[in-house]
This record gives C-alpha cells, structure tokens and sequence, in this order.
C-alpha cells in the first residue's frame, strides 16, 4: 500500500513518531543491563566459592565433591545467562539503530545518507549509523560482505579501539556504537537525529 502524505515529511516528523518506541527500547536496554550487572556479580561470588571448594577438596576432604560438583553447575548456568543477556541487550541497542537508519533512509537521499551530520572521527555521524546498523542486523552470518561497511569498522578499529575490529571480534557492536556516538537515552537520540536529518 502506498502511502499519500498531506506533506513532505520532516526530521521533527519522524522523530515525534519514532520516539515513543525508542523510549521503550531503551528502557528494556536499561532492565537488562541491571540484570546483566547483577548477574555478574553472582559469577564473581561463585567463582571464589568455587576456588574455596577446590581448595578444600584438594585436601582429600571428599565431603566437599557435591557441594564442588553444584557450584560448578550453577556457574555453568550463569555464564549461559550472562551470554544470553549480553545478546538480548545488543540486539535492543541494535533496533534502536534500525529506526535511526530507517530515517535516514527515508529522509535522504544518496551521498547525503553517508556524508550528514558531524565527524566521528573520520567519518560521518550518518555513514556510523547506517553501516553500524548493517552489522548489528548481519553479524551472525561473519565479517560484513558490504565492502563500506567493513571499511567504516576498520576506520572504527583504528581511531576508537579493537572493540569494533569485527577481523577479531564475532559479536554484534550494536551497543558499543551507541555509547561511541554518545547516544544514552531517548533525548541523544533526537539530538542526533535532529544533527542528520532535515527539520
């Protein structure tokens, strides 16, 4: 279905429509860091009970072989919950990257959609996003087959750090995007929307 607009769609247009879901986004974004935090801090605890237990059971105290045998599995099972919360948060960070590069596919045209907003670095705060959201959304399949898009990672890599080498890092970097870009809460968001796109 094709829509018919009264008018031309402005910056302001989109982000008033976008910002109630990126309001919600990032509220989840925020719940699972909270867990993620607190799930971290349990594997710590667990990990010293463990060396505890080790040490115990090295002393031939065979007492300790269950309680050393649970600890091992409730570790097991944080780490799979740490590894399920880190990708639930990356692909919320992800998301919020998807509307973003929705508007800037909508709302420009062309070169414009690589060469707006300011410089990060080397690069255009449009050009991070669109590519940023590219392999958010594609990082399962390996390194980006896009050509721009590996080249605006490597750029990433040199200028900001080994975080966004994806040669050496199979993981979405949908989060460490947003935290370069500064973009923290739903008002970053319209600030750097309202940097890219035409009011």
């Amino acid at each position: 279905m094709t829509l018919n607009y009264p008018r031309q769609m402005t910056g302001e247009d989109y982000v008033k429509a976008t910002l109630p879901a990126v309001t919600k986004l990032y509220e989840a974004i925020n719940s699972e860091l909270e867990r993620l935090e607190f799930a971290k801090v349990a594997y710590g605890k667990l990990l010293t009970i463990q060396d505890q237990e080790f040490s115990r059971h090295e002393l031939n105290d065979d007492s300790d072989e269950i309680k050393l045998m649970h600890t091992h599995a409730q570790l097991q099972e944080t780490r799979m919950t740490l590894a399920i919360l880190d990708h639930s948060v990356e692909a919320l960070a992800g998301a919020i990257l998807q509307i973003a590069k929705q508007g800037i596919s909508m709302l420009l045209e062309g070169k414009t959609r690589f060469e707006s907003g300011p410089l990060i670095g080397g690069q255009h705060l449009s050009a991070i996003i669109w590519h940023a959201r590219n392999q958010a959304m594609h990082w399962e399949e390996g390194l980006p087959t896009n050509k721009q898009t590996m080249a605006c990672f490597q750029l990433l890599a040199e200028e900001f750090g080994e975080e966004f080498d994806l040669s050496t890092s199979d993981r979405n970097c949908a989060l460490g995007i947003m935290q370069l870009l500064g973009c923290h809460g739903p008002s970053d968001y319209t600030t750097i929307m309202g940097r890219i796109v035409p009011k």
